[in-house]
């Protein structure tokens, strides 16, 4: 209470919520029960920690800190132990999303110029580099993968106008599933069949 909440992220078993919360002061990552008992910090260091994805067996979250300047992105075990640095870029990386295998981590990074989704292995860059997954817009963020792992829902900056697309994985083509210009926040439905969003 009295503090500012954000980024809920809800854990493959549904009984947990990860969120990013300033009630300690600086925005750290809290996990706590669905219901709202029992909220622990799992993180305690970096100026801001942001961006919480449950890894697929629930025993891992991907996380954005900002602990040694820029942000980068993390892992760390659902209990708080083991924080371990998985990009190594001097941009910022944000905006983790685990891929349904758990194989791999989508994410949000500026390291080309402009923000882009990239991948790398979900053990880290130096195990696989970064590979970049969005081409057609030049501005894109808040990568969402579909539960079957084929499609990635995604925020483009269209002449100022922030629009909702899915791009298909194994194709490469991409298309605006809404006209909107303050689309954000996109998310997919447990049967793949649907995005939600948020938009003004």
């Amino acid at each position: 209470a009295g503090a500012i909440n954000v980024e809920p992220a809800l854990n493959p078993e549904g009984t947990q919520l990860a969120f990013s919360s300033e009630r300690g002061g600086r925005p750290m990552i809290y996990v706590m029960n669905v219901d709202g008992s029992n909220p622990k910090r799992l993180t305690t260091t970096g100026v801001y920690n942001s961006s919480p994805s449950w890894s697929p067996d629930g025993k891992k979250l991907a996380i954005s800190l900002s602990k040694d300047g820029n942000t980068q992105i993390y892992v760390i075990n659902a209990d708080g132990s083991g924080l371990q640095r998985l990009t190594r870029g001097n941009t910022i990386d944000t905006e983790p999303q685990y891929s349904p295998d758990g194989r791999y981590i989508y994410f949000t990074s500026d390291r080309g110029g402009n923000p882009q989704i990239y991948r790398m292995s979900a053990e880290g860059e130096q195990v696989e580099g970064a590979k970049r997954i969005t081409f057609k817009q030049g501005f894109v963020t808040s990568p969402r993968i579909s539960p079957d792992g084929k499609y990635l829902a995604y925020i483009a900056n269209i002449g100022g106008a922030f629009r909702l697309y899915i791009l298909n994985l194994a194709t490469g083509d991409s298309q605006a599933l809404t006209d909107g210009s303050s689309d954000e926040s996109p998310s997919f439905a447990a049967n793949g069949r649907y995005v939600l969003y948020s938009t003004k």
